[in-house]
């Protein structure tokens, strides 16, 4: 999903995965000329945000080449690529409405450039960035009809699972939220 959701990934996979929501990553990503494509091994962990009100939080952090990850060895960087090192990286998803969500990400990566040009992080910040956003938003609408919304189809009871959660933090949130507003409206 990674590689349709992304801008300029050309590969994405789960090198080792642990849980549904845990696991070891890897990721390609072309960039513009004259720098070398990148890749990426990380782990993520995803977990579920019940103090506000059922967001969902992925922690990223790259995997050092040849550690291991739960018995697995970190491969080594692919051919022809630069293994960008991803200090530390989260995207968080909360729901605003059931039409609406927020979200945000952060990330402090080093894409090991000995040195960026100005107008080459401008394109970065202005349209990589801004185009990903643009990605999401586009293939959210079509859940029901892409790769995604067959395997929620798929592992039903695991999305259910995990639909069931939120619903009931959107529940405390909304209930929250409203006990909140009656206080303070007395």
């Amino acid at each position: 999903m990674f590689k349709d959701w992304f801008p300029n990934v050309t590969e994405a996979s789960v090198f080792k995965p642990i849980t549904p929501a845990r696991g070891l990553y890897q990721c390609k990503q072309s960039m513009p000329w004259p720098v070398w494509p990148r890749d990426m091994t990380f782990t993520a962990t995803g977990m579920f945000d019940h103090q506000r009100g059922g967001g969902v939080l992925s922690c990223i952090k790259s995997a050092d080449v040849g550690s291991k990850y739960f018995g697995a060895n970190v491969p080594d960087t692919a051919d022809g690529h630069v293994r960008i090192d991803i200090k530390r990286g989260y995207h968080y998803f909360q729901r605003i409405s059931d039409t609406q969500t927020r979200y945000i990400t952060i990330f402090n990566s080093d894409p090991q450039l000995s040195y960026t040009p100005t107008w080459l992080m401008n394109f970065m910040m202005t349209k990589i960035c801004y185009q990903m956003l643009v990605l999401i938003q586009e293939k959210s609408k079509d859940v029901p009809n892409n790769e995604f919304g067959k395997r929620m189809i798929e592992k039903r009871e695991l999305y259910d699972k995990y639909r069931s959660k939120m619903k009931a933090a959107w529940k405390l949130a909304d209930e929250a939220k409203a006990l909140k507003e009656a206080n303070e409206s007395n």
